[in-house]
């Protein structure tokens, strides 16, 4: 592995602190990203289909 892989590697590993006190790594910030933006693409899609009675025929996951 390069150097500057590891650094890579390092600084996704480093604890961060959120602005309400959450700790965690910046690698787990990211997954918490993501699933928060697949949760409210997912809560999208069911207004719309079961309140709208729409089917909006785009894919939510590629």
């Amino acid at each position: 592995m390069s150097n500057r892989s590891m650094e890579k590697e390092d600084e996704l590993l480093r604890e961060t602190t959120a602005f309400l006190g959450g700790v965690h790594s910046r690698f787990e910030w990211l997954l918490d990203t993501q699933a928060h933006f697949y949760h409210h693409r997912c809560q999208l899609h069911a207004m719309l289909v079961h309140v709208l009675k729409r089917e909006p025929n785009v894919k939510l996951f590629e």
